[in-house]
């Protein structure tokens, strides 16, 4: 009798070790198809006027270990305005760190307010964990897995080599 629950036993370890596997593997593919959606457009979608073309609210890339952002790298946020891994997101984050749906920036009459999502690793303003809303001030710096932005209310107002 044990012979037999020691083969089942190995057999079933078996079995999850080739589930767990499949499910990694599974995982590291939706990751790289979310990647080339990003490189097929073009990277990241950063406006080539930078900054100082945009009317309204943006985010400069500060700093980052992400390749697809360089510093200076500028965004126009919108009414409402998703970060994530997600290519559903208006902004892209190619990063283990973040989550598919990570954070948004909203705009609720004349001011920006920053939202996380229930993301896994948290976001970030001035170092300091949303939890939530918070309204965006000029020059505030927001961390998002390993990419640092900086609002600005006006793209005219932001210096990327702050």
């Amino acid at each position: 009798m044990p012979a037999i629950v020691l083969v089942f036993l190995r057999y079933f370890f078996l079995l999850l070790l080739y589930l767990f596997i499949f499910y990694l593997v599974r995982w590291m593919v939706r990751d790289l198809k979310a990647l080339a959606k990003v490189g097929a457009a073009g990277e990241v979608p950063a406006v080539p006027g930078g900054p100082a073309c945009f009317k309204d609210g943006a985010i400069v890339v500060l700093d980052g270990a992400v390749p697809a952002f360089k510093p200076g790298d500028a965004f126009e946020l919108g009414a409402g305005t998703t970060l994530g891994r997600s290519g559903e997101s208006e902004i892209i984050i190619p990063d283990d760190f973040v989550s598919k749906h990570h954070a948004r920036i909203i705009r609720n009459k004349d001011r920006y307010w920053l939202e996380d999502l229930g993301s896994a690793n948290g976001t970030y303003i001035n170092d300091t964990l949303v939890k939530q809303p918070v309204a965006l001030s000029e020059g505030d710096r927001i961390r998002i897995g390993k990419v640092i932005f900086q609002f600005t209310g006006w793209g005219h107002e932001v210096d990327p080599g702050n």
